[in-house]
């Protein structure tokens, strides 16, 4: 692909390092589990080792939540009929607003999508 032809005046420079967020420390205990939209699709279609393990997290008296983000993706694919199980699966946990001090481990069932190095995964 030929790269456009621009002026020199037409470069973008970043006079600063971009700002980044602060994160705060965290318990070092499990508070709570954000839910992965991989791990809610595996949840809601019934795969059996992944619901015995949201199940077993959860009868430890572990919290789990979900964010916008995964809502959203859940119901960009959700398929007639699968409403009512949907919307009772995320009336059952807790919504979340991502920040970074948000002090929870991340399930997700594909690591490589989240390579910084401070994200804390959960191993269920």
């Amino acid at each position: 692909m030929e790269k456009p032809n621009r002026s020199p005046g037409h470069r973008r420079v970043r006079e600063a390092a971009a700002a980044r967020y602060t994160v705060e420390a965290s318990p070092p205990e499990l508070t709570g589990v954000l839910l992965d939209s991989d791990v809610v699709i595996e949840v809601l279609r019934g795969r059996k080792a992944i619901v015995a393990a949201l199940l077993a997290l959860e009868a430890r008296g572990v919290a789990t939540f979900t964010c916008g983000v995964v809502v959203a993706e859940i119901l960009a694919g959700l398929r007639a009929g699968e409403e009512a199980a949907t919307e009772s699966f995320f009336h059952a946990r807790g919504d979340i607003v991502i920040d970074g001090t948000t002090g929870l481990r991340l399930w997700t069932l594909n690591r490589e999508r989240y390579p910084m190095r401070d994200v804390r995964f959960v191993d269920a």
